[in-house]
């Protein structure tokens, strides 16, 4: 009898480790509990001297902790081996593990202990931890690639940083904090980059506002053709962020570096484009997504425009341009090409746009 439960157990621990069969499926074979599995396959790997059984356990283990495949951990732990283990992972193949950066870490830490060094020491008992030494080294590493980062480019900040590096903000606040403790030269850097950055950005966004008004005046010229500056213009060059434009407007004309007559045009402009003032500062839209039978209606929409006009003033039907499916088409697909709202105001943009023999083939660019 005690002969047919170690076979049994052994038999549940190779479907387990060997197999890679789940908990549940396991269960369901032979009628027990999955925390009853768990105490099976643990007892089982306390009690074995083969080594490999060991390495095989360890590595399921990891793989199940980090819920990824053993191609995937590979990958991790090249890229932060030919980063010398020592500065954020800013790579759009990584990036798309959804993983914060020190996870990312300790998991390439997992790999390489339990994949390339093969340890037969039994997992959780010695996993890897990041020592103090190592703590210090990516944070001040960390705090380095933010400064360069920083310097860089105007419209990068700490939430956008993290974003981008896949870093959650209290680690890089603890990175700061470290430095800040540990080195207090490189803290001062960061604080000067810190500065530097709100005082580039103001400029840039008071250049924005002078083209803005500048485009609002004179129309922009696009594929060779001089248009009206429109609500998806608007969008890409200040992503809809009406409120802090609103506030950047208001102190620039109160400084005098504008003009009434020039503030009034932004603010007539913003409800042009569908948004509604709620406070001093504060607009809401009017118009939002379409929904999907909006967006088959719009498909389907037909109508002509632009036509000849008789001595009455009435259009003459057949002399205009034809605005069907596939002009419909072609500006829903270069609303979505360039992640903006789809709604009545962007749609019918696009709409005058191609009334006007303008291309809506390329991707939009911004305000220089």
């Amino acid at each position: 009898m005690k002969e047919k439960f170690i076979n049994r157990n052994k038999n549940i621990f190779n479907l387990f480790v060997n197999e890679k069969m789940s908990y549940e499926d396991i269960e369901a074979i032979y009628n027990i509990k999955k925390s009853s599995i768990k105490i099976i396959i643990r007892n089982y790997i306390k009690n074995t001297s083969d080594s490999n059984e060991i390495i095989n356990y360890n590595q399921r283990m990891v793989l199940i902790k980090t819920d990824l495949s053993e191609q995937d951990l590979k990958y991790i732990y090249e890229s932060f081996v030919k980063c010398n283990w020592d500065i954020p992972i800013n790579n759009d193949k990584v990036k798309k593990y959804n993983i914060d950066f020190i996870t990312l870490y300790m998991y390439a830490k997992l790999y390489e202990k339990f994949f390339v060094n093969l340890t037969d020491e039994i997992y959780g008992k010695d996993s890897p931890q990041i020592s103090s030494v190592e703590k210090f080294s990516i944070a001040k590493n960390m705090v380095m690639y933010y400064i360069d980062v920083k310097k860089n480019s105007n419209d990068i900040n700490r939430e956008t940083f993290c974003t981008d590096n896949n870093i959650l903000p209290s680690q890089l606040s603890e990175c700061i904090h470290l430095i800040k403790e540990k080195e207090l030269s490189l803290y001062n850097q960061y604080l000067g980059a810190e500065q530097y950055g709100i005082k580039q950005n103001t400029e840039n966004e008071k250049h924005q506002i002078y083209l803005l008004i500048d485009q609002l005046n004179n129309g922009k010229e696009d594929d060779g053709i001089i248009r009206e500056y429109d609500s998806i213009d608007f969008e890409f060059d200040f992503n809809n962020n009406i409120n802090h434009l609103s506030k950047i407007t208001a102190e620039l004309f109160k400084q005098k570096q504008i003009s009434r007559s020039n503030l009034y045009l932004i603010k007539s402009f913003i409800n042009k484009i569908g948004f509604i003032k709620i406070s001093s500062y504060y607009y809401q839209p009017k118009y939002f997504n379409f929904n999907e039978q909006e967006i088959q209606d719009a498909l389907n929409s037909y109508k002509e425009i632009n036509c000849e006009r008789d001595k009455n003033g009435y259009p003459i039907k057949g002399t205009g341009t034809i605005i069907a499916y596939e002009e419909n088409k072609q500006v829903i697909d270069f609303i979505n090409d360039n992640n903006l709202t789809l709604n009545c105001i962007n749609f019918q943009s696009g709409i005058n746009r191609i009334a006007l023999g303008i291309k809506l083939n390329n991707k939009q660019k911004k305000l220089k």
